[in-house]
C-alpha cells in the first residue's frame, strides 16, 4: 500500500465512519451536548468526499480517459445507484395515506429522501460541469475570483442565513455553487502529485464545533455544511491529511481492514440509512437507560460502530455477488 493511497484511505475512513455518526448516532442514546460537538465536528465529512471523487476524476482523465465518454459512465453508473437506493428508501419509509404527486418528486427524488441522497445530487451537477471547473483551475483569474466567491458564499450563508428568502433555503445544500471550491482542490490535488501534508494542518478541524458553538449560542439559524468554518477547516484537514507519509502493511490485519473499508465507502454511504431503519425499533427502548455525558457519548459511537460493521458484512456479501457494481 503507497503512503499517498494509505492516508487517503484513512481519511476516507474516518469521513465515513463520520458520516454515519451524524445520521445514527441516536439509535442508543439521546441528544448531549458532547453527540451534538461530535456531529457538527464531523461536518467536514462530505466535503471530504467531493474532494476525493474530484481528485480521483481527475486522475483518470490525466491517465487517458476522455472527457465525454467517461463523464457519461460515472453519470450513468450513478443514476443506476441512485435509482435503486432511492426506490428502496422510497417503498421502505414514505407514510402512503399522505404521500402526494408533488411530494413525491420534490423530496424522495430530488435529494431529501433519505440521508445523503442529496450527496447525488451534488456529484450530477459536478460530472456534467466538471470540464468547466477543469478551465477554471486552468485560468488564475478565474480560479481565484472563484475561490473568492466561494468563500463570500459561504459567510453569507453561515452568518446571514436566517434573512434569505424561503425559496433560497429550501434548496437546501444541494447547488453544485457551494462544492465547486471542494471540487478545483481535488483537481489541485491530482495535478501536483509531489504536494505533502503537514499534520498540524488537520487541528483545524476544531474550528467547526466552536463556530457551530457560537452561532447557536446567537440563535443563528445557519446550514450544516455551508459556513466558513466548515469551509476553512475541511480544506486544512484535506491539505495537512494527504499524502502524509503514513506506512501501513498491506498485508497486516489493519492494513487490509483500511483499504477494505476506503473501497466501500459508497456501499457503507447509500447502506448506512437502511441498516439504522431497520435496527431502530430494536434500539428505541434501550434509550430509557440513561446516565453520563461520556456514557450517552460513548453509545453513540457504539452506535456508528455497529451500523459500520453491519454495512461492512452487507458490502462483503453485495461484492461475492452479481450486484457488484450496480446497486454500489
Amino acid at each position: 500500500m503507497q503512503n499517498r493511497d494509505a492516508s487517503a484511505d484513512i481519511l476516507k475512513c474516518i469521513s465515513i465512519f463520520g458520516v454515519v455518526f451524524i445520521h445514527g448516532n441516536g439509535l442508543l442514546s439521546g441528544d448531549t451536548q458532547f453527540g451534538k460537538c461530535f456531529e457538527s465536528l464531523f461536518r467536514f465529512c462530505v466535503p471530504v468526499f467531493i474532494v476525493f471523487w474530484s481528485f480521483f476524476f481527475e486522475v483518470s482523465l490525466q491517465k487517458g480517459k476522455s472527457l465525454y465518454p467517461y463523464s457519461k459512465a460515472k453519470l450513468t453508473h450513478l443514476f443506476i445507484v441512485f435509482f435503486i437506493w432511492s426506490a428502496v428508501y422510497f417503498f421502505l419509509t414514505e407514510d402512503w395515506f399522505k404521500i402526494t404527486f408533488v411530494k413525491a418528486i420534490t423530496k424522495y427524488w430530488l435529494g431529501y429522501g433519505w440521508a445523503g441522497q442529496y450527496f447525488f445530487i451534488i456529484l450530477f451537477q459536478l460530472i456534467v460541469f466538471f470540464f468547466v471547473l477543469r478551465k477554471i483551475y486552468d485560468h488564475k483569474h478565474l480560479l481565484y475570483l472563484t475561490i473568492t466567491c466561494s468563500i463570500i458564499i459561504f459567510v453569507i450563508y453561515g452568518y446571514w442565513y436566517h434573512v434569505m428568502p424561503t425559496f433560497i433555503k429550501s434548496l437546501g445544500d444541494r447547488p453544485v455553487v457551494f462544492w465547486i471550491v471542494f471540487a478545483i482542490l481535488g483537481i489541485h490535488l491530482a495535478r501536483n502529485p509531489n504536494f505533502k501534508g503537514h499534520w498540524v494542518c488537520c487541528l483545524g478541524v476544531i474550528l467547526i464545533p466552536l463556530e457551530f458553538w457560537f452561532l447557536n449560542a446567537n440563535r443563528f439559524e445557519h446550514s450544516a455544511y455551508i459556513t466558513p468554518a466548515v469551509l476553512i477547516s475541511s480544506s486544512l484537514l484535506i491539505y495537512g491529511f494527504v499524502r502524509l507519509p503514513i506506512r501501513l502493511d498491506a498485508n497486516s490485519f489493519y492494513g487490509r481492514s483500511v483499504k477494505y473499508v476506503g473501497q466501500n465507502t459508497m456501499t457503507i454511504f447509500v447502506m448506512n440509512p437502511l441498516v439504522i431503519t431497520l435496527l431502530e425499533p430494536f434500539t428505541k427502548p434501550l434509550r430509557i437507560i440513561k446516565g453520563t455525558e461520556f456514557f450517552e457519548l460513548s453509545l453513540a459511537f457504539v452506535s456508528a460502530i455497529l451500523v459500520c460493521f453491519i454495512c461492512l458484512v452487507a458490502s462483503f456479501l453485495i461484492n461475492h455477488s452479481k450486484l457488484k457494481g450496480i446497486i454500489n
